[in-house]
């Protein structure tokens, strides 16, 4: 009589059996999962992680699982709920009020300017600290202290799921952009978009691409761009939290 290996191989028995190798499976499909789920390739995933494109590869199939170190750098770099991530239970993403920033030895506080929606149709990207909506003493990391930052509120679903509506989020004037970055962007008409930035190296043409394919990317030459800055971080539903001590 034929042994049950024999029959439905001894990969698919070590499975059924082995419930470290099961679990193992089930994080590999849930980081796939989850990169499919934020519009993101491998190469991209693995850029915001620091890893190379291999070592997702092998993590999406299975032939190694993250340390402990990397699962959590997964769930704080993408607000990914760790039940969801670790057991399968729950909502993939974090409830958005669980994504609060808070002050630690490695950050330093500073007032940086709330624009509202629309103020950046003037063309002014940089806002005058004089006549902000609002000034936020909030922590930055200390690598950031010196540069032109404010933050920006969200408006439209084009960037779902990484982007919210009503979502705040954090652009810094002088940080380099690389393919694949997200920006904020001001058009030739003064509109300020937030968008995730590709450069097409054979004419220099701009294209700013929507996370949600509902939306077509906008292609733009330089000249039509009046200013560009990187998105640093995002803070979910505005949750903004003022560390200025009265």
């Amino acid at each position: 009589m034929a042994k049950l290996g024999e029959i439905l191989g001894v990969g698919f028995v070590t499975r059924m059996i082995n419930p470290t190798v099961r679990k193992q499976m089930d994080i590999a499909k849930r980081i796939r999962e989850l990169r499919q789920a934020l519009k993101l390739s491998q190469v991209e995933f693995a850029k915001r992680l620091g890893k190379t494109r291999r070592t997702i590869q092998l993590w999406e199939s299975g032939n190694i699982t993250p340390p402990e170190n990397v699962i959590s750098l997964i769930e704080q770099t993408f607000s990914v709920n760790p039940e969801w991530l670790r057991h399968g239970r729950g909502e993939m993403f974090k409830p958005r009020s669980e994504g609060q920033i808070i002050a630690t030895p490695e950050f330093v506080i500073k007032p940086i300017p709330l624009i509202a929606e629309g103020e950046a149709g003037l063309g002014q990207f940089i806002p005058n600290l004089a006549e902000p909506e609002e000034i936020i003493w909030f922590p930055v990391p200390v690598n950031l202290a010196n540069h032109r930052l404010f933050f920006v509120k969200v408006k439209g679903n084009s960037m779902e799921p990484r982007i919210f509506e009503e979502d705040i989020v954090l652009v810094d004037k002088d940080s380099p952009i690389a393919k694949g970055d997200l920006v904020a962007a001001i058009l030739k008409d003064g509109e300020l978009v937030i968008k995730r930035y590709w450069k097409d190296r054979r004419d220099g043409t701009i294209i700013l691409e929507s996370i949600n394919h509902g939306y077509p990317p906008i292609i733009v030459k330089p000249k039509d761009l009046k200013d560009i800055a990187a998105v640093r971080f995002i803070v979910p539903k505005g949750h903004l939290i003022n560390f200025k001590e009265e």
